[in-house]
């Protein structure tokens, strides 16, 4: 019918798009970072979790909305269980990215009104960005 046709190109489309996701995981040195994704979905989930137990040269670092976000997260990976034996994804949260990168308690006491939430905006601007413009002054130099 029709609509198996539909169906199978779809499943096809979708096969593909896996496939190649899983490819460029598997290179040497690939760095992944994931942002608005609870992992929930198992397809992804689980191709995530088998290419990074076979490629250690693999990172994978999660934006986690807030702290609750970050133990879903967590949750769905299996992390501190022991099923990652590469140890190669991170999830952090808002706050321990404070924590990190603003270890003065004033500092983080006013950072933190305004970075209660990774959402794509404060990403870009606190992590993305200043990647951006240490890559233009190491380019620069």
């Amino acid at each position: 019918t029709k609509e198996k046709f539909e169906r199978s190109v779809i499943d096809d489309k979708f096969y593909e798009l896996l496939r190649l996701y899983a490819n460029s995981l598997e290179k040497e040195n690939s760095l992944l970072f994931v942002l608005g994704f609870s992992f929930a979905d198992e397809h992804i989930r689980d191709i995530t979790l088998r290419v990074a137990n076979s490629n250690p040269t693999l990172q994978i670092i999660v934006f986690a909305f807030n702290e609750d976000a970050k133990t879903a997260i967590e949750s769905e990976l299996r992390i501190g269980e022991g099923f990652s034996k590469n140890n190669n994804i991170k999830v952090i949260s808002p706050l321990e990215f404070l924590d990190v990168n603003y270890p003065d308690s004033e500092v983080n006491k006013g950072k933190s009104k305004d970075l209660e939430e990774f959402d794509f905006e404060t990403i870009v601007n606190e992590i993305f960005k200043p990647i951006a413009n240490l890559i233009r002054i190491k380019a620069q130099l």
